[in-house]
């Protein structure tokens, strides 16, 4: 059993750590948890984000990754626009702002963005001291935030720095693979070439949720089997409040 503390201690000073290291209920109090989210009583209960329409942060201009649904920035049809926070939220969350075309509707993703540095109300409600003793704040090189809706989709890929992720709103499933797995991941090769060329995470799921994958992913990725079958590899699921240390 390791605390965030021990864990980011270790990680900075060569010792040996427990990676990845899950921490139910980390960000529980964090004022984040019940100020952001923001049900739509009207369309079933859908999450609108509300609570993060603010006076600072709507007219802020984020970056949007778009794309087709459970398909991420190795796709053919992905590009990146640039758009208010505020209509980012009411075309892809809420979706308040209507699509012309129905069936052309695509996915809209705002990807590691340190939109707090530009809302000071939004930064508020993240504490500033979330680790203890508070020095251990100045081991943090960078906030950002990652906002989508259902169907998002990030490629398997590996940073070149640690990361402390906490789920605010929703919930998210982050796949995990050890150093070992790397040749069975299908690595891009001439560019991005710590991205994986899968496509989707059905791939991933068909064999987590022990379902016979169809003949022809397993002639695409033959090697995918071997990646999960590693007894390191797993899965988490994280909920409001959670973290994960990657």
């Amino acid at each position: 059993q390791f605390s965030v503390e021990e864990v980011i201690k270790r990680s900075i000073g060569g010792g040996a750590v427990v990676s990845p290291c899950f921490f139910p209920g980390f960000a529980r109090k964090w004022p984040a948890i019940t100020k952001w989210s923001g049900k739509d009583e009207d369309d079933d209960g859908r999450e609108t984000l509300k609570g993060m329409m603010r006076h600072d942060s709507v007219d802020v201009i984020v970056p949007v990754e778009i794309s087709q649904e459970s398909r991420g920035y190795g796709s053919s049809l992905w590009e990146r626009v640039e758009m208010p926070f505020g209509i980012f939220l009411q075309a892809f969350i809420s979706e308040t702002i209507p699509w012309s075309d129905p069936s052309q509707k695509k996915i809209g993703y705002m990807a590691q963005y340190d939109l707090l540095s530009h809302s000071p109300s939004l930064s508020s409600d993240i504490p500033t001291t979330m680790l203890h003793p508070p020095s251990l704040m100045n081991l943090i090189s960078g906030r950002n935030l990652w906002i989508g809706p259902e169907k998002t989709y990030t490629p398997i890929h590996r940073d070149p720095y640690q990361n402390l992720f906490v789920q605010i709103v929703g919930s998210k499933r982050i796949h995990l693979f050890p150093p070992s797995a790397k040749s069975f991941l299908y690595l891009n090769k001439n560019h991005q070439t710590n991205t994986s060329t899968i496509p989707s995470e059905e791939y991933l799921l068909q064999h987590n949720h022990r379902v016979d994958r169809k003949e022809e992913d397993r002639e695409e990725f033959p090697l995918l089997d071997k990646a999960i079958s590693i007894e390191q590899a797993t899965h988490a699921i994280l909920n409001p409040g959670d973290a994960l240390f990657i």
